[in-house]
């Protein structure tokens, strides 16, 4: 018993269940760091919707130095947080046990997430602060703070979200945090054996991509799948065939993204295009995909994860909007949006009631045109 020493659990270095870090004991280590405070985000939703919120640890960083950031979030959108060299402890809500997250203290809370399960956490948790989404005693939906109240109405009032609001997501959260905002970016970091990978990966890929000329290192990436949560928000087969073929034939090599729900649409491509496509198919882990687009010199995608993607990997995009609004998107001056001329949009819906009316305007050679543009900068 005489050997044994007392561990300092207050580390910044501290793991609990390992070594820490540096591998050292506490007993006379001289890099002892206690935390000052201990700061929880809260966002649970959408993998896109998470990354796209990333900027605010710089932000919270820079407010809280000494700080432990823990970031509480669903299984689906853990690896996009992983390896993340500003959060310290990052807790999924259907891993994590429920004890862990309801006994825990912390000196702040920032709930960016309006679900139910956010803020009734957002609520109930252990602090003496709160920013962001919060719930009352019967659990509607409220915010913790004054400067949250532009994001509480833009989500009840369509009229204010569809056609007034010109502030990008990251500008919003910042100002729900009472935070400045300066064009912070998303963060998505990868370790060493995920970079070799993503090169072996692209080896194999490369070897298939036709056009070895002077373009080569301008690989475009065309995403020709989305989400199915919003209506339209990907190509029609026709659209994508005219703007496969005109950039193949201006030279461009091309890599077309996409995942399982996509095979179907690749076969209908490949069946109307008269040379070999290639396809990045996302059949492993979303990081793997997202290390893969740092190949590509430019990303045309609708509002999809892969959009995000590419912001995070400082890609230029050229975006295309029709149900969603453009004017949250935040694409940092790299690239440019393409935005629907419907009337209607945007609108939100998960089934289109006019016929996809919104696609009728996206036409390719309009993108073929911003394309060239973007690459002879």
């Amino acid at each position: 018993m005489k050997d044994f020493w007392i561990p300092k659990p207050d580390c910044r270095y501290y793991r609990g269940e390992r070594p820490c870090r540096y591998n050292r004991i506490c007993h006379d280590c001289t890099l002892y760091s206690p935390w000052k405070e201990r700061i929880l985000i809260i966002k649970l939703g959408a993998m896109g919707d998470v990354l796209r919120t990333t900027p605010i640890l710089y932000g919270l960083k820079s407010k809280y130095p000494d700080a432990q950031l823990t970031w509480l979030t669903h299984s689906i959108s853990k690896p996009l947080l992983e390896n993340n060299s500003i959060i310290d402890r990052l807790w999924t809500l259907d891993e994590t046990l429920n004890p862990e997250i309801i006994w825990a203290r912390f000196d702040a809370i920032y709930c960016f997430d309006k679900s139910p399960e956010a803020i009734s956490i957002a609520r109930h948790m252990n602090t003496s602060k709160r920013y962001g989404f919060t719930a009352d005693e019967d659990g509607n939906l409220i915010i913790a703070n004054d400067a949250s109240h532009r994001a509480w109405i833009l989500g009840l009032d369509d009229n204010l979200k569809f056609h007034h609001n010109k502030l990008t997501y990251p500008e919003l959260i910042f100002e729900m945090a009472e935070i400045d905002y300066n064009k912070e970016e998303y963060i998505l970091d990868f370790t060493q054996e995920e970079i070799d990978a993503a090169r072996e990966r692209w080896l194999e890929i490369s070897s298939r991509i036709s056009h070895k000329s002077s373009l080569d290192k301008r690989l475009i990436g065309i995403n020709i799948g989305s989400g199915r949560v919003y209506a339209n928000k990907s190509m029609p087969l026709e659209t994508l065939r005219e703007l496969v073929s005109g950039l193949h034939k201006k030279g461009y090599p091309l890599l077309l993204l996409g995942g399982p729900m996509e095979v179907h649409l690749q076969a209908q491509l490949q069946e109307c295009i008269d040379f070999p496509l290639v396809f990045n198919n996302f059949h492993g882990s979303v990081r793997q995909f997202a290390a893969i687009l740092s190949y590509c010199s430019l990303i045309i995608t609708g509002d999809t994860l892969a959009m995000h993607l590419a912001i995070a990997r400082k890609i230029p995009v050229i975006s295309i909007f029709t149900s969603t609004c453009h004017e949250e998107i935040e694409i940092y001056g790299r690239g440019t949006k393409i935005i629907t001329k419907a009337d209607c949009a945007p609108c939100y819906l998960r089934i289109c009631p006019k016929g996809d009316v919104c696609l009728d305007s996206i036409d390719a050679m309009s993108i073929i045109e911003k394309v060239v543009a973007i690459l002879n900068e």
